[in-house]
């Protein structure tokens, strides 16, 4: 990270090793070279034209039969978007390819629930880096997480959340525009009541803050701009509010007693990727109870994926 020149030139010389294992299909190697494109594009903080070649790679690939990769390509696809955006902003070729890649892990009927929530997180870290200058994605955003909420029985309750914040950070992206999209559906009083019937299912720091942000967001609205179908319900925007004040210090005490152990289990081998376990041990085959306690939201010693921000 200290020395870029040296970096640049590590990228140059790793280019053909990438080139070589996605254009024949190494599948062995893919996890590898998605790493390798990872740790560089984190390390220098920028996106070299390089590592631009490479997304082009890792898109192609994506496109030719390795969706199901998402979740290895999802931490170098970040990088991207938190250290490329403007760049995505002035080439569209780029920002099309993004979105062509969530749009594609929910058409698909060969991946499941994992690959999709790994599309909302891609989603999410689009509308949080690229404000003002993706409004004419948003709808098709909203409309991608509330087909699935409104016409599917959802066993998993962190794809449900993770489905609900993609619809949550439109709000917080443009309130008026969101609204707009959600009214013209029939979709907001069904939305409204499931948010804030699931306000304590939101527990991880990101997931309060990302949901006040939301609503303060919401509040900027003039009375005339809220929809009939909600006004009544409007209040309960400030209980809402103030349940997730209420609640983020323990969040925040939780994550940082999750970041020592990790720190401290991990030694010199630390991973950028905090969430690699966020999913694993849920049961994807039978209905959770609502009572049911989400172990792994509760008490798992992981970060939100936007801690770097």
């Amino acid at each position: 990270e200290s020395t870029p020149d040296v970096l640049a030139h590590l990228e140059t010389i790793l280019m053909p090793v990438i080139t070589i294992t996605l254009e024949h299909k190494l599948y062995d190697l893919y996890n590898e070279v998605f790493e390798i494109i990872d740790s560089c594009t984190f390390a220098a903080k920028t996106i070299s034209p390089t590592m631009w070649q490479a997304f082009e790679m890792i898109h192609k690939t994506f496109k030719s039969g390795a969706e199901l990769y998402l979740e290895d390509m999802l931490p170098a696809l970040e990088n991207f978007v938190n250290y490329g955006w403007r760049s995505l902003m002035e080439n569209h070729q780029y920002l099309d390819a993004v979105v062509d890649m969530i749009r594609t892990i929910f058409k698909d009927d060969k991946v499941g629930g994992i690959d999709r929530i790994c599309g909302c997180k891609l989603a999410e870290i689009l509308m949080l880096n690229l404000r003002g200058g993706i409004d004419n994605y948003v709808p098709e955003f909203i409309g991608l997480a509330m087909t699935i909420l409104t016409n599917e029985e959802l066993k998993v309750k962190s794809y449900r959340i993770h489905l609900m914040e993609m619809v949550i950070n439109a709000i917080y992206y443009n309130p008026r525009l969101s609204v707009h999209v959600l009214e013209s559906n029939g979709w907001t009083n069904k939305f409204f009541s499931m948010w804030f019937s699931s306000i304590d299912s939101f527990t991880r720091v990101h997931d309060k803050k990302l949901s006040i942000g939301a609503i303060t967001q919401l509040l900027t609205l003039r009375a005339d701009e809220v929809p009939q179908s909600v006004q009544q319900g409007w209040p309960r925007l400030l209980q809402g509010v103030t349940r997730l004040f209420q609640t983020l210090p323990a969040a925040l005490k939780n994550r940082e007693e999750a970041q020592r152990e990790e720190d401290f289990g991990l030694g010199d081998d630390f991973d950028d990727d905090e969430e690699d376990d966020e999913w694993e041990g849920e049961d994807w085959d039978h209905e959770e109870g609502e009572e049911a306690i989400d172990v792994k939201d509760e008490s798992t010693a992981y970060l939100d994926f936007l801690s770097q921000q």
